[in-house]
């Protein structure tokens, strides 16, 4: 029995606490969620908007662990995008999927849940598989849709129905492993959190309500994108309570493209300098040489003159302390390769926390020989050196691991390629264009 705290508010603090003590890295992302008390709903869960439903008789029932644990459940559900990953599935067994793929993370972070959580063991499945994968699993045990029972979770609601429980009050446990379709009292983590459903949850915005606090669509990817974010530096700093299967969910939501950079690189200098080596284009600034064949004066065409137009490319190598000596080769590598397809020279930066190096270079070992840095990053001292120049050019290539701080936004002078090397490498930002270097 659960030692009682109090209030609801007083229970969902508590759970918060609980949170920042054991895993301080998704602490402030709960922060974003929008609490709006919903008597009736029998249990916890969060709409689409990030507005966090909570049922005050239920929650108050809670431990702070479990208090914890429920809130950890509702963000990862947003994180992992199952609202929107439902389509056209049927949304109670889709639900249940999406707690399989989150509770046994959330017990390994070493949070708690409300008793009866519905887990992989208890169905006979595996562990560590993503929504979708549950999802097929169960659809092939039970290919009707089971029936929506009154009262249960609805769209954009996260609180979960516990599917199968045998008698616990509404908001108290979570389903013991029974499949979807066998409860009717909602629970969290018990696969009726609602994420899914295509009804309206008691207290949940109908659609075109204006809610207080209500997160937008850009808003929620963000925040998605942040929570990913955690998670991946958590676990790349070593910190022994986030999950393997979240890590390696983080991972595959961060990785960028596998897109060859020549490509990339191609449409970047197309779109923005219009200019290719080798090209000929004509300019009537000033006359070309056969002029004189067709005379001057009034009366006479102005021939305009030819010129072979040149991308202003320039290449920024990471030197901070993170970049190994594998990470600095595939860089190197990847330099020469720019400097061949550009076919011209290109500006060239050493940076870590500031820019050590900044020359014209026309060949990779030149630049080589201008590597220096080993300290903190930042990708900020590169760009400002950059604007500040007479010539800015109109496409950046960032060689680096992604570990760094990034300006807030991309400098409207150019479009930027964040040439992403190394296993652990990541975007470092939400602007340019990130691809994903093989060594």
């Amino acid at each position: 029995m659960s030692t009682v705290i109090g209030s609801a508010e007083d229970v969902l603090g508590a759970g918060r606490l609980v949170v920042l003590r054991q895993l301080p890295y998704l602490y402030a992302r709960l922060l974003a969620l929008v609490p709006r008390p919903t008597p009736g709903l029998g249990t916890i869960g969060v709409t689409k908007q990030m507005i966090l439903m909570y049922d005050p008789a239920a929650v108050a029932r809670w431990s702070a662990a479990q208090a914890g644990g429920a809130l950890v459940h509702e963000i990862m559900h947003l994180a992992m995008g199952h609202h929107a990953r439902c389509g056209a599935r049927d949304p109670r067994t889709y639900n249940v999927a999406g707690d399989l793929a989150i509770n046994p993370g959330v017990l390994a972070s070493g949070l708690q849940l409300p008793e009866g959580v519905v887990m992989p063991a208890a169905l006979g499945l595996p562990s560590d598989l993503t929504a979708d994968e549950y999802y097929d699993l169960l659809a092939q045990r039970q290919p009707q849709p089971p029936p929506q029972q009154p009262g249960g979770g609805e769209q954009g609601g996260e609180g979960d129905e516990e599917e199968g429980n045998a008698g616990g009050q509404p908001g108290e446990g979570k389903g013991e492993g029974k499949p979807a379709g066998h409860g009717h009292e909602p629970r969290v983590g018990g696969g009726w959190c609602g994420s899914c459903a295509g009804r309206s949850t008691p207290g949940e915005p109908a659609p075109g309500e204006d809610v207080p606090g209500a997160r937008s669509e850009a808003e929620v990817a963000r925040a998605a994108r942040e929570i990913a974010e955690a998670i991946q530096e958590a676990a790349a700093k070593g910190q022994g309570n986030v999950p393997a299967g979240w890590a390696r969910w983080a991972r595959a939501a961060l990785e960028p493209p596998r897109v060859p950079w020549q490509t990339v690189l191609a449409r970047a200098v197309r779109a923005a300098c219009a200019r290719r080596p080798g090209a000929v284009s004509l300019t009537s600034t000033r006359m070309g040489r056969r002029q004189a064949g067709v005379g001057y004066g009034p009366g006479r065409p102005v021939l305009p003159a030819l010129y072979s137009p040149v991308p202003e490319v320039a290449v920024v190598v990471d030197t901070s302390g993170s970049m190994g000596q594998a990470q600095l080769e595939a860089a190197m590598r990847e330099c020469r390769g720019v400097l061949k397809a550009v076919g011209a020279r290109v500006r060239f930066l050493a940076a870590d926390a500031r820019v050590h190096t900044c020359e014209w270079v026309e060949d990779w070992q030149t630049a080589a020989k201008l590597l220096k840095g080993g300290g903190g990053t930042s990708f900020v001292p590169a760009f400002e050196k950059l604007a500040a120049s007479r010539q800015r050019p109109s496409v950046v290539v960032y060689l680096t691991d992604g570990w760094g701080t990034a300006p807030a936004c991309e400098p409207p002078w150019t479009r930027t390629i964040w040439g992403l090397v190394g296993d652990s490498s990541r975007a470092p930002c939400a602007w340019g264009t990130p691809v994903q270097i093989d060594d």
